[in-house]
């Protein structure tokens, strides 16, 4: 299997959708200033931990910075945590611990879940797979965030596109 070229297509935010719909894809192609409006856009671990995602617990990914190789995704270590636990590991002002992973609660002595590793040894990310679940939680269903009539799709939330 070869690679492919992926193309930049620069087209009003409005007509995305159609484009698809006429199956012009053939190729994988990237969308070039079509989002930039998005409050979304403006998301940062800090911003959301602050806002309304900062209570909102969902499942986060760790795995070491440095390796040689494939790390594949069940190599990896998965932690529920809400945003606002997060940001404080990502500024090593807590630890991850078991008693308190799934809290706001102060680190402990006891050991940690990661083995005492901070965002200098590991990455950490929150999982993709479970972003549906982060809008559920939000009033109204995240409307606003992410805002889908803007390429062309008539009900605006993305689905069933």
């Amino acid at each position: 299997a070869g690679l492919c070229e992926v193309q930049r297509v620069s087209i009003p935010p409005s007509q995305v959708w159609s484009f698809i719909q006429q199956g012009r894809l053939q190729t994988p192609v990237i969308f070039v200033n079509c989002i930039e409006h998005w409050p979304a856009r403006k998301w940062t671990p800090e911003t959301m931990a602050s806002g309304d995602f900062g209570d909102i617990e969902t499942s986060f990914r760790f795995g070491p910075r440095r390796r040689n190789g494939v790390l594949w995704e069940s190599e990896c270590v998965y932690r529920n945590l809400t945003f606002n636990r997060f940001v404080r590991w990502l500024s090593s002002e807590t630890e991850i611990h078991p008693e308190n992973a799934n809290q706001n609660s102060p680190a402990s002595e006891s050991a940690s879940l990661l083995g005492g590793l901070g965002p200098d040894e590991l990455f950490g990310y929150a999982d993709y797979k479970r972003v549906h679940e982060l809008f559920a939680a939000l009033p109204g269903g995240g409307a606003g965030w992410l805002d889908w009539r803007s390429l062309g799709l008539p009900d605006g939330s993305g689905e069933g596109a």
